[in-house]
Protein backbone atom coordinates (compact mmCIF):
# COMPACT_ATOMS: atom_id res chain seq x y z
CA UNK A 1 0.00 0.00 0.00
CA UNK A 2 2.91 2.52 0.75
CA UNK A 3 3.52 2.65 -2.97
CA UNK A 4 0.11 3.36 -3.95
CA UNK A 5 -0.34 6.14 -0.73
CA UNK A 6 3.16 7.80 -2.44
CA UNK A 7 1.57 8.15 -5.57
CA UNK A 8 -1.44 9.16 -3.85
CA UNK A 9 0.77 12.16 -2.13
CA UNK A 10 2.42 12.85 -5.45
CA UNK A 11 -0.73 13.14 -7.63
CA UNK A 12 -2.53 15.58 -5.43
CA UNK A 13 0.95 17.50 -4.21
CA UNK A 14 1.20 17.02 -0.81
CA UNK A 15 4.53 16.16 0.62
CA UNK A 16 4.66 12.29 0.97
CA UNK A 17 4.08 10.70 4.42
CA UNK A 18 5.00 6.94 3.37
CA UNK A 19 8.36 5.46 3.44
CA UNK A 20 9.72 3.78 -0.04
CA UNK A 21 8.38 0.06 0.11
CA UNK A 22 10.40 -2.95 -1.17
CA UNK A 23 8.07 -3.00 -3.89
CA UNK A 24 8.65 0.46 -5.38
CA UNK A 25 11.92 -0.72 -4.71
CA UNK A 26 11.71 -3.57 -6.56
CA UNK A 27 9.84 -2.20 -9.32
CA UNK A 28 12.33 1.08 -9.41
CA UNK A 29 15.29 -0.86 -9.22
CA UNK A 30 17.68 -2.56 -12.30
CA UNK A 31 17.07 -6.34 -12.18
CA UNK A 32 18.26 -9.64 -13.66
CA UNK A 33 20.67 -8.61 -16.17
CA UNK A 34 21.01 -10.58 -19.20
CA UNK A 35 24.38 -12.22 -18.48
CA UNK A 36 26.93 -11.09 -16.31
CA UNK A 37 28.46 -8.38 -17.65
CA UNK A 38 25.30 -7.00 -20.18
CA UNK A 39 22.95 -4.29 -19.98
CA UNK A 40 19.63 -4.55 -17.70
CA UNK A 41 16.93 -5.91 -19.70
CA UNK A 42 14.57 -3.11 -20.59
CA UNK A 43 10.82 -3.62 -21.89
CA UNK A 44 9.44 -0.98 -24.37
CA UNK A 45 5.79 -1.18 -23.49
CA UNK A 46 6.64 0.38 -19.98
CA UNK A 47 6.59 4.39 -19.28
CA UNK A 48 9.83 5.97 -19.56
CA UNK A 49 11.90 5.31 -15.83
CA UNK A 50 10.50 1.91 -15.02
CA UNK A 51 12.69 -1.21 -15.55
CA UNK A 52 10.96 -4.43 -16.59
CA UNK A 53 10.96 -7.20 -13.70
CA UNK A 54 10.64 -10.64 -15.52
CA UNK A 55 9.16 -12.35 -11.86
CA UNK A 56 6.69 -15.04 -12.97
CA UNK A 57 3.77 -15.67 -11.21
CA UNK A 58 2.89 -18.29 -8.61
CA UNK A 59 1.26 -21.03 -10.76
CA UNK A 60 -1.44 -21.26 -7.99
CA UNK A 61 -2.10 -17.63 -8.62
CA UNK A 62 -4.98 -16.97 -11.36
CA UNK A 63 -6.35 -13.58 -12.28
CA UNK A 64 -10.23 -14.11 -12.86
CA UNK A 65 -13.14 -10.88 -14.11
CA UNK A 66 -15.62 -10.77 -11.31
CA UNK A 67 -19.08 -11.84 -11.97
CA UNK A 68 -20.17 -8.29 -12.98
CA UNK A 69 -17.38 -7.25 -15.52
CA UNK A 70 -18.37 -10.47 -17.11
CA UNK A 71 -21.43 -9.36 -17.17
CA UNK A 72 -21.00 -6.73 -18.54
CA UNK A 73 -18.78 -7.80 -21.23
CA UNK A 74 -21.20 -10.03 -22.33
CA UNK A 75 -23.98 -7.59 -22.38
CA UNK A 76 -21.59 -5.48 -24.67
CA UNK A 77 -21.35 -8.42 -27.13
CA UNK A 78 -24.95 -8.95 -27.32
CA UNK A 79 -25.32 -5.65 -27.95
CA UNK A 80 -22.93 -4.94 -30.51
CA UNK A 81 -24.39 -8.17 -32.17
CA UNK A 82 -27.48 -6.95 -32.11
CA UNK A 83 -26.64 -3.82 -33.51
CA UNK A 84 -24.57 -5.56 -36.35
CA UNK A 85 -27.73 -7.74 -37.11
CA UNK A 86 -30.22 -4.96 -37.35
CA UNK A 87 -27.52 -3.07 -40.06
CA UNK A 88 -27.75 -6.12 -41.72
CA UNK A 89 -31.29 -6.05 -41.93
CA UNK A 90 -31.65 -2.72 -43.01
CA UNK A 91 -29.05 -3.51 -45.91
CA UNK A 92 -31.51 -6.85 -46.36
CA UNK A 93 -34.03 -4.41 -47.01
CA UNK A 94 -32.07 -2.50 -49.70
CA UNK A 95 -31.50 -5.27 -51.75
CA UNK A 96 -27.55 -5.45 -50.53
CA UNK A 97 -27.94 -9.93 -50.19
CA UNK A 98 -25.56 -12.57 -51.17
CA UNK A 99 -27.60 -15.47 -50.67
CA UNK A 100 -31.55 -16.28 -51.70
CA UNK A 101 -34.18 -18.60 -50.30
CA UNK A 102 -37.18 -19.82 -52.27
CA UNK A 103 -40.11 -21.88 -51.00
CA UNK A 104 -43.25 -22.12 -53.30
CA UNK A 105 -44.08 -18.78 -54.52
CA UNK A 106 -41.95 -16.99 -51.71
CA UNK A 107 -38.57 -15.72 -51.36
CA UNK A 108 -36.73 -13.63 -49.52
CA UNK A 109 -32.89 -12.66 -49.80
CA UNK A 110 -30.87 -13.17 -46.71
CA UNK A 111 -26.82 -13.14 -46.18
CA UNK A 112 -24.46 -16.36 -45.84
CA UNK A 113 -23.38 -15.75 -42.52
CA UNK A 114 -26.29 -14.63 -40.54
CA UNK A 115 -27.69 -17.95 -41.67
CA UNK A 116 -24.59 -20.28 -41.06
CA UNK A 117 -24.03 -18.17 -37.68
CA UNK A 118 -27.33 -19.72 -36.13
CA UNK A 119 -28.24 -22.39 -38.47
CA UNK A 120 -26.86 -26.35 -38.27
CA UNK A 121 -28.58 -27.19 -41.35
CA UNK A 122 -27.53 -24.06 -43.17
CA UNK A 123 -23.50 -24.00 -42.46
CA UNK A 124 -23.62 -27.75 -43.79
CA UNK A 125 -25.60 -26.73 -46.39
CA UNK A 126 -22.66 -23.76 -47.29
CA UNK A 127 -19.90 -26.20 -46.38
CA UNK A 128 -20.47 -28.80 -49.02
CA UNK A 129 -18.22 -28.96 -52.25
CA UNK A 130 -19.65 -27.17 -54.97
CA UNK A 131 -18.72 -27.91 -58.56
CA UNK A 132 -15.47 -26.09 -59.35
CA UNK A 133 -16.51 -22.56 -60.83
CA UNK A 134 -19.70 -22.36 -59.29
CA UNK A 135 -21.32 -20.41 -56.22
CA UNK A 136 -24.89 -21.32 -54.44
CA UNK A 137 -26.85 -18.42 -54.01
CA UNK A 138 -30.11 -19.71 -54.00
CA UNK A 139 -31.77 -22.68 -52.06
CA UNK A 140 -35.34 -23.89 -52.97
CA UNK A 141 -37.01 -25.74 -49.87
CA UNK A 142 -40.06 -27.36 -50.70
CA UNK A 143 -43.65 -26.01 -49.69
CA UNK A 144 -45.55 -28.25 -47.70
CA UNK A 145 -49.54 -28.77 -48.29
CA UNK A 146 -52.38 -30.54 -47.03
CA UNK A 147 -50.98 -33.96 -47.74
CA UNK A 148 -47.49 -33.27 -46.59
CA UNK A 149 -47.97 -31.08 -43.57
CA UNK A 150 -45.73 -31.74 -40.60
CA UNK A 151 -43.20 -33.82 -42.56
CA UNK A 152 -39.79 -32.53 -41.73
CA UNK A 153 -38.45 -31.94 -45.34
CA UNK A 154 -41.09 -29.87 -45.99
CA UNK A 155 -41.75 -26.31 -44.66
CA UNK A 156 -44.32 -23.49 -44.49
CA UNK A 157 -43.36 -19.91 -45.93
CA UNK A 158 -45.26 -18.27 -43.55
CA UNK A 159 -43.25 -19.19 -40.67
CA UNK A 160 -39.58 -19.40 -42.58
CA UNK A 161 -40.30 -15.58 -42.87
CA UNK A 162 -41.08 -15.34 -39.37
CA UNK A 163 -37.96 -17.59 -38.63
CA UNK A 164 -35.35 -15.17 -40.90
CA UNK A 165 -37.05 -11.87 -39.21
CA UNK A 166 -35.89 -14.16 -35.65
CA UNK A 167 -32.89 -14.35 -36.67
CA UNK A 168 -31.83 -10.74 -37.39
CA UNK A 169 -33.79 -9.23 -35.34
CA UNK A 170 -33.91 -11.96 -32.19
CA UNK A 171 -37.41 -11.26 -31.48
CA UNK A 172 -40.84 -12.14 -33.25
CA UNK A 173 -43.27 -9.61 -35.35
CA UNK A 174 -45.39 -6.90 -33.96
CA UNK A 175 -47.84 -8.98 -35.74
CA UNK A 176 -47.61 -12.30 -33.79
CA UNK A 177 -46.99 -10.24 -30.48
CA UNK A 178 -50.65 -8.32 -31.37
CA UNK A 179 -52.14 -11.96 -32.01
CA UNK A 180 -55.12 -13.38 -30.00
CA UNK A 181 -53.28 -15.40 -26.58
CA UNK A 182 -54.84 -18.87 -28.58
CA UNK A 183 -53.74 -17.72 -32.09
CA UNK A 184 -49.88 -16.52 -30.46
CA UNK A 185 -49.21 -19.64 -28.72
CA UNK A 186 -50.14 -22.18 -31.87
CA UNK A 187 -47.88 -19.44 -34.32
CA UNK A 188 -45.22 -19.81 -32.22
CA UNK A 189 -45.08 -23.69 -31.62
CA UNK A 190 -45.17 -23.93 -35.54
CA UNK A 191 -42.12 -21.43 -35.69
CA UNK A 192 -40.26 -23.35 -32.96
CA UNK A 193 -41.01 -26.51 -35.18
CA UNK A 194 -39.61 -24.60 -37.86
CA UNK A 195 -36.45 -23.54 -36.21
CA UNK A 196 -35.93 -27.23 -35.24
CA UNK A 197 -36.00 -28.15 -38.63
CA UNK A 198 -33.33 -25.70 -39.64
CA UNK A 199 -31.69 -27.17 -36.71
CA UNK A 200 -31.20 -23.44 -34.88
CA UNK A 201 -30.37 -23.96 -31.41
CA UNK A 202 -30.35 -20.77 -29.91
CA UNK A 203 -33.53 -19.81 -31.71
CA UNK A 204 -34.72 -23.06 -30.16
CA UNK A 205 -33.87 -21.59 -26.69
CA UNK A 206 -35.31 -18.46 -27.01
CA UNK A 207 -38.37 -19.42 -28.82
CA UNK A 208 -38.89 -21.91 -25.95
CA UNK A 209 -38.73 -18.81 -23.58
CA UNK A 210 -41.16 -17.19 -25.23
CA UNK A 211 -43.46 -20.08 -25.16
CA UNK A 212 -43.42 -20.62 -21.70
CA UNK A 213 -44.37 -17.08 -20.54
CA UNK A 214 -47.61 -17.69 -23.15
CA UNK A 215 -48.64 -20.85 -21.32
CA UNK A 216 -51.67 -20.90 -18.89
CA UNK A 217 -50.70 -19.44 -15.12
CA UNK A 218 -52.16 -20.34 -12.41
CA UNK A 219 -52.60 -19.16 -9.17
CA UNK A 220 -53.60 -20.60 -5.65
CA UNK A 221 -56.86 -19.15 -3.41
CA UNK A 222 -58.21 -20.64 -0.77
CA UNK A 223 -56.71 -23.65 -1.77
CA UNK A 224 -57.95 -24.03 -5.29
CA UNK A 225 -55.46 -23.15 -8.20
CA UNK A 226 -57.42 -19.98 -10.47
CA UNK A 227 -56.27 -19.87 -14.31
CA UNK A 228 -54.98 -16.21 -14.27
CA UNK A 229 -53.03 -15.74 -17.45
CA UNK A 230 -52.65 -17.75 -20.50
CA UNK A 231 -55.02 -19.53 -23.48
CA UNK A 232 -57.75 -21.08 -21.67
CA UNK A 233 -57.50 -25.03 -21.51
CA UNK A 234 -59.80 -25.75 -24.01
CA UNK A 235 -57.33 -23.79 -26.39
CA UNK A 236 -54.42 -24.66 -24.64
CA UNK A 237 -55.59 -28.91 -25.13
CA UNK A 238 -56.05 -28.55 -28.76
CA UNK A 239 -52.41 -26.77 -29.25
CA UNK A 240 -50.96 -29.74 -27.16
CA UNK A 241 -52.77 -32.31 -29.21
CA UNK A 242 -50.83 -30.45 -32.37
CA UNK A 243 -47.36 -30.82 -30.83
CA UNK A 244 -47.75 -34.30 -29.54
CA UNK A 245 -49.26 -35.64 -32.77
CA UNK A 246 -46.34 -34.23 -35.34
CA UNK A 247 -44.04 -36.79 -36.66
CA UNK A 248 -40.60 -37.28 -35.16
CA UNK A 249 -37.64 -35.44 -36.60
CA UNK A 250 -35.08 -38.08 -37.60
CA UNK A 251 -32.63 -38.14 -35.66
CA UNK A 252 -33.77 -35.15 -33.50
CA UNK A 253 -35.67 -34.51 -30.32
CA UNK A 254 -38.53 -31.53 -30.63
CA UNK A 255 -37.60 -30.05 -27.23
CA UNK A 256 -40.92 -28.29 -27.45
CA UNK A 257 -42.58 -31.84 -26.75
CA UNK A 258 -39.94 -31.94 -23.87
CA UNK A 259 -40.87 -28.69 -22.37
CA UNK A 260 -44.77 -29.16 -22.33
CA UNK A 261 -44.22 -32.55 -21.02
CA UNK A 262 -42.26 -30.73 -17.73
CA UNK A 263 -45.20 -28.05 -17.64
CA UNK A 264 -47.92 -30.98 -18.06
CA UNK A 265 -46.03 -32.40 -14.81
CA UNK A 266 -45.72 -29.30 -12.99
CA UNK A 267 -48.93 -28.44 -13.32
CA UNK A 268 -51.18 -31.28 -13.58
CA UNK A 269 -53.46 -30.91 -10.30
CA UNK A 270 -55.07 -27.26 -12.15
CA UNK A 271 -54.82 -28.66 -15.34
CA UNK A 272 -56.96 -31.71 -14.99
CA UNK A 273 -60.12 -29.27 -14.17
CA UNK A 274 -60.56 -29.33 -17.77
CA UNK A 275 -61.99 -32.24 -19.47
CA UNK A 276 -60.51 -31.36 -22.68
CA UNK A 277 -57.27 -31.36 -20.91
CA UNK A 278 -57.81 -34.99 -19.25
CA UNK A 279 -59.20 -36.40 -22.73
CA UNK A 280 -55.43 -35.08 -24.36
CA UNK A 281 -53.75 -36.24 -21.40
CA UNK A 282 -55.40 -39.88 -21.63
CA UNK A 283 -55.38 -39.86 -25.76
CA UNK A 284 -51.94 -38.54 -26.50
CA UNK A 285 -50.11 -38.82 -23.26
CA UNK A 286 -50.88 -42.17 -21.50
CA UNK A 287 -51.44 -44.17 -24.92
CA UNK A 288 -48.30 -43.18 -26.44
CA UNK A 289 -46.47 -44.51 -22.97
CA UNK A 290 -48.74 -47.61 -23.55
CA UNK A 291 -47.52 -48.03 -27.48
CA UNK A 292 -43.84 -47.64 -25.87
CA UNK A 293 -44.76 -50.13 -22.81
CA UNK A 294 -45.66 -52.85 -25.59
CA UNK A 295 -42.74 -52.59 -28.17
CA UNK A 296 -40.54 -52.51 -25.00
CA UNK A 297 -41.64 -55.58 -24.40
CA UNK A 298 -42.41 -57.18 -27.63
CA UNK A 299 -38.41 -56.83 -28.32
CA UNK A 300 -37.97 -58.40 -25.09
CA UNK A 301 -39.97 -61.34 -26.05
Amino acid sequence: MGILNRLSDKIAGRPSSSRPSSDTAHLLSTLALADANGPATQHASLPYGFEWSPVPLDPGMTWMLSMNTIAQIDEYKKTTGLTLLQRMWEKRKLGHIDFNIRCGEWQWGVHKEVLAASSKYFEETFAASQHKGTYLTMIELQRCDTATAGRPDCYNPKYVEEFIHFLYNFTITPGVREMPEYERLCTLAKLHRTATQFRAPDVIDALTSIIDDCLPKFNENDGLRQQIGGPTLVDFARVCRWVFGQPEFPGLVWKLQLHLVSYLKENVASLVQSREMCEMLRECIFKELDKEDLKQQSASK
